[in-house]
Order: structure tokens, then sequence, then C-alpha cells
């Protein structure tokens, strides 16, 4: 109850996971997957990076992101994959057609 006696508004859910890098070449299914594999990873942003390493770099700045790019990132980035290596972490999951 706030001070007034109405209740607050609930708060907005925010993830806590950290970013992910989703890498490929134009065409490859990024953009189309995107909230699948934003769902899958428990993230509540999809960042389109397609511009170069700087706009990866401040994209991934926080959390709850799901970045996708046509550059491969730089090894600093723990949390990259394909999008090969992602779409088979949805193969068998309910809902996904492939």
């Amino acid at each position: 109850m706030s001070m007034y006696g109405q209740a607050a508004p609930p708060a907005k859910k925010r993830s806590t996971h950290k970013s992910v890098i989703i890498h490929g070449p134009q065409g490859s299914g990024k953009t189309r997957h995107a909230q699948q594999l934003a769902d899958h990873f428990g993230l509540d942003r999809v960042i389109e990076a397609e511009e170069g390493p700087h706009q990866l770099r401040s994209a991934a700045i926080g959390t709850g992101a799901l970045i996708l790019t046509n550059v491969t990132p730089h090894r600093t980035f723990r949390r990259q994959l394909t999008i090969a290596q992602a779409l088979k972490l949805l193969q068998g999951k309910p809902g996904y057609p492939f």
C-alpha cells in the first residue's frame, strides 16, 4: 500500500540475466527467431546491432538483452552463439516448429 491507501502499481519485471549475442549472416533467421530465443534465455529485450563492434559493446551494456548481429564478436563476449548453435537449443521445445 502506498501512503495514500492505494496499492502501488506492479513493478515492471526486468531480466537479471546477462545479455546474449547471436551472430550470423544476413538472412539466417536471427530476427525471425528472436522472440523464441529471448524467451529461451529469459531475456526481455531484443536489440539488432548490425553496424559493427562498437555498437555491440554499447548494446551489451546492462542486462536482459538478446543482441542480434551479422558481425562476429570479439572473444571478450562470453555469452555469444552462432545462429546455428542458438537454433539447436530451440529444437524440440514446445511451440517451436523446427
